[in-house]
């Protein structure tokens, strides 16, 4: 008695993807025996279909190994076009040129950080103020607050990368206290006042204390 094997054909969802990417394997001309699949990742799996999660960048040679479990008939099939898994841009930066950012000096530059820079396509997220494409922005704040800064990285084959930032603008509360006056009308220094920054008092309002 001479058993027929079934002539084996692997089908996938998809072809290509970025890292980590899952793809569906099948073989849709049996529904019967028993089968083992190898990824080509160093991972297996048993069943006549398979979902596979890549993690790594790489070109993954798929092939199915099939037996039927009475008479042990074998067979193989291989994927015509190997799986193909993308690197994925690892989106990085950070922004000065001080840590703390007061709104007297509220220029900010923002400084990209993605490993091999020149391969991607940039979009930063400025809050909800706007978008640029640009690889490094200086971005100038106009009130406090907290602003959420976003950076997209996609490569030529379309993987992205979001990360995001909190920038905080502080007030400014620098003040000057003279510790002299001359009141002789002579037009300089004849009046003792406290001079702010015109940044986060209100200087209409205020409270000064002089102890002898």
């Amino acid at each position: 008695t001479v058993l027929d094997v079934p002539e084996l054909n692997i089908t996938t969802d998809l072809a290509l993807g970025c890292a980590p990417v899952e793809v569906n394997f099948n073989i849709p001309n049996t529904n019967t025996g028993e089968g083992t699949w190898v990824f080509g990742d160093g991972s297996q799996q048993e069943g006549l279909s398979a979902a596979h999660l890549f993690n790594s960048p790489g070109t993954y040679s798929v092939v199915f190994n099939y037996w039927t479990p009475v008479t042990r008939c074998k067979a193989q099939a291989v994927l015509k076009e190997p799986i193909v898994v993308h690197e994925v841009p690892q989106a990085r930066f950070s922004y000065g040129p001080y840590d703390e950012i007061s709104i007297s000096e509220p220029d900010v530059q923002l400084e990209n950080l993605t490993p091999e820079l020149g391969k991607n396509t940039y979009l930063w997220q400025i809050a909800n103020l706007y978008s640029t494409n640009e690889v490094s922005p200086k971005v100038k704040f106009e009130k406090t607050g907290e602003y959420r800064i976003s950076l997209t990285a996609t490569n030529v084959y379309g993987c992205k990368n979001e990360t995001s930032d909190i920038v905080v603008v502080q007030p400014d509360f620098h003040a000057f206290i003279p510790n002299s006056f001359s009141p002789n009308f002579d037009g300089i220094n004849d009046e003792f006042f406290p001079v702010f920054s015109p940044f986060g008092l209100d200087t209409k309002t205020y409270e000064l204390e002089i102890f002898d």
